[in-house]
């Protein structure tokens, strides 16, 4: 069985479950705050099984590349990931239900979507999803809601919705389409690959989670404006 830790959750694979040192492969850059709260999540494991059971964590790129980390623990290749569901849209547009909450400020919280996880029968969709219709080995256990999101940092102001168009801009999940579909001109990448591409003028926006982690990626040092909220 494959662990699948997704922020955010970890996913674990069915073969891992018995093992007792296991490797996590993170989609997240070895700056991110993420990484820090896996870290966390595994020291506890290591404590409340009197260190019988120890979780390593792999910043994105160590062990596989940051949006292949679901595949590398379905097949195996890895013991778990830290990852995100909305990374996987591309197979499923499902998966944009099991992450940070849709509908930004006018549909749930992080702790709506945590009631809805394992209150409301959310848990038990979502490992459906992963292993009955998806049909891979895999365990996902929600961890860390992220709450709704900012649209994101951009370098000049925003004119209005029209502007959209003159925006490249890197964004994830469902809200690829969406915003594709007011104009914008969207890409998809992990969050480690962003400030790099934005130096080289690849895209002229981005958004990531929110503001610390944002300002950890660097996105203040070629960005000035910033603008809250988004659909997700």
């Amino acid at each position: 069985m494959k662990f699948l830790l997704m922020a955010i959750a970890l996913l674990f694979s069915t073969s891992a479950i018995a093992e007792t040192k296991i490797l996590i492969a993170s989609s997240y850059p070895a700056v991110s705050t993420f990484n820090e709260q896996a870290q966390f999540i595994a020291d506890k494991v290591r404590v409340l099984t009197n260190g019988e059971v120890q979780m390593e964590i792999k910043p994105a790129g160590a062990l596989v590349p940051a949006f292949q980390v679901l595949d590398a623990t379905a097949s195996g290749a890895v013991g778990g990931a830290w990852t995100q569901s909305y990374y996987w849209v591309g197979k499923d547009k499902t998966l944009g239900l099991f992450n940070s909450p849709l509908g930004g400020p006018f549909g749930m919280d992080g702790i709506d979507f945590l009631g809805w996880m394992f209150h409301g029968g959310g848990l038990e969709m979502y490992r459906e999803f992963y292993q009955k219709v998806l049909k891979l080995d895999v365990v996902p256990f929600p961890s860390m809601p992220t709450q709704n999101q900012p649209l994101g940092w951009f370098h000049r102001p925003i004119k209005d919705l029209a502007d959209l168009k003159n925006f490249k801009c890197r964004q994830t999940g469902i809200n690829v389409e969406l915003y594709a579909r007011m104009g914008m001109q969207t890409i998809g990448m992990p969050g480690g690959e962003i400030l790099a591409a934005g130096q080289k003028g690849v895209i002229n926006c981005a958004e990531f989670v929110g503001g610390l982690e944002d300002e950890r990626l660097g996105f203040p040092t070629i960005w000035k404006y910033y603008y809250l909220n988004s659909l997700h």
